[in-house]
């Protein structure tokens, strides 16, 4: 995996130097954009002395042609008007002079074409050689570069599959062993008849139950439970009844998730109170289960709102962590009484943890 992300790394400096080829390659192409706007200058100021040349060269021919046709027209020696003699003057010829001028215009005409068609091929080759150079690098990037990148990076993915699924197997493997061993050791267990069993209820004092009781009755009575009369802990079912009923009898899930989480707070308070080994940290998952799927909804929401006051109101018993759907735990000032809340986003929400564990997906 080493040699395909350093051959990765590899490619991915090559595409970064052949794309910052391409930006000075742009930047040239624009520098030679600009040499080409000078052209285009040139070759209209061209075209317009052209025209001018070829209009000189019109002029001239009209005048050697003029001189041709007048050189047959006679010599007036009598006056039109007052029929006196005239004695003609001796006419001057442009036709010398109109062909030297000619000439030179018509040689001028060729060098200015020849000097056009010099910066048309210049202004060609400007754009021509540099987009050639930047088309051939993008289509390195495109064909070459860009193909071999994500193949070396489907083979680094994979390699790092392959590693987390090894592991992940290790770890099953891992478990297989602990349960073999464990089940080996339940079975020789069973076959040793010497073993004691435990019976923990026959190391509660004689005053358990009745402290439970008074925990119970206190604690609903905190928490505003509807309907109460008087809560008891039996300790036979070692669970909470209300009015004389177990949770069973006239309830939904909702109040049985309810009075589970008000018999986790009475252990709570007891083992604060008198355990030797106080575990300290308590972890309820969805206290108000049943109501967030619509079964118990006739449950008055100042139960629920009881109830989680009741947790800020005693966080010198033991550190609490609840499991709760935000959108079904009552409104109330969790940051002011000291609560921390952290939003579980699935890397959907920004600025949240994925889930339980931190950078664990």
């Amino acid at each position: 995996m080493a040699q395909a992300t350093a051959a990765l790394q590899a490619t991915q400096r090559k595409i970064d130097l052949a794309l910052a080829e391409s930006q000075k390659l742009l930047a040239s192409i624009l520098n030679a954009e600009e040499r080409a706007a000078e052209c285009d200058v040139l070759i209209n100021r061209y075209h317009r002395l052209s025209d001018q040349y070829k209009a000189d060269i019109q002029r001239l021919s009209l005048i050697v042609e003029g001189e041709e046709a007048y050189k047959d027209v006679p010599e007036s020696t009598v006056c039109p008007y007052c029929e006196g003699t005239i004695v003609p003057r001796k006419r001057i010829s442009y036709i010398s002079s109109s062909k030297v001028e000619m000439e030179r215009m018509m040689a001028q005409l060729a060098g200015l074409s020849e000097t056009e068609k010099d910066v048309a091929d210049r202004k060609a080759d400007i754009r021509k050689e540099l987009k050639r150079q930047r088309d051939a690098l993008e289509s390195k990037i495109k064909t070459e570069l860009r193909p071999q990148e994500t193949d070396q990076a489907n083979t680094v993915n994979a390699y790092k599959a392959y590693l987390r699924i090894t592991s992940e197997i290790a770890l099953i493997e891992s478990y297989a062993d602990d349960f073999s061993h464990d089940l080996t050791a339940l079975e020789n267990e069973k076959k040793d008849d010497t073993i004691i069993e435990y019976h923990p209820k026959d190391y509660f004092g004689d005053d358990f139950a009745t402290t439970m009781s008074e925990y119970a009755d206190s604690i609903l009575k905190e928490c505003k439970y509807s309907g109460l009369l008087k809560a008891h802990f039996n300790f036979s079912t070692f669970d909470i009844e209300v009015n004389g009923e177990d949770k069973g009898t006239s309830h939904g899930k909702g109040y049985h998730s309810y009075l589970n989480t008000v018999m986790i707070m009475m252990l709570r308070k007891y083992l604060a109170e008198n355990a030797k080994f106080d575990p300290h940290v308590f972890i309820i998952d969805t206290p108000l289960h049943g109501f967030d799927d619509g079964v118990d909804e006739t449950m008055p929401e100042s139960m629920r709102a009881g109830l989680y006051g009741y947790f800020m109101n005693h966080q010198n018993e033991g550190q609490l962590i609840i499991i709760e759907n935000l959108d079904h735990i009552p409104s109330l000032e969790y940051e002011k009484h000291g609560a921390v809340v952290e939003t579980f986003g699935k890397g959907l929400i920004p600025n949240t943890r994925y889930g339980f564990l931190n950078d664990v997906k």
